[in-house]
């Protein structure tokens, strides 16, 4: 069985799918407000090619970024993850 990673953490077919989708809806929220990746980068800190690795789903959302993105994107944290939390069949890992 071969691994799947995101960045450079392996992640299970649930997580790649949560990310991907969390990226897409960022991506939505984004363009509903006419912003671009370049703008909410600057206003965060990292270089553009990081936050649209962000919206494709290629690198996971930082969960300490969240609070800021989602105010930049005039929503609460809840609301951003909110389709994804109900719809995701999200499953967790147990660490021995």
């Amino acid at each position: 069985m071969t691994a799947s990673y995101l960045g450079s953490l392996p992640v299970t077919p649930d997580e790649q799918r949560f990310y991907k989708e969390l990226g897409a809806r960022i991506a939505q929220l984004r363009k509903d407000r006419d912003l671009t990746q370049q703008e909410l980068a600057d206003d965060l800190g990292i270089a553009q090619q990081t936050f649209g690795h962000y919206e494709i789903g290629r690198l996971r959302v930082p969960l300490s970024m969240l609070p800021d993105l989602a105010a930049l994107l005039g929503e609460s944290v809840e609301t951003v993850l909110g389709p994804l939390i109900h719809s995701t069949k999200y499953k967790t890992r147990r660490h021995r």
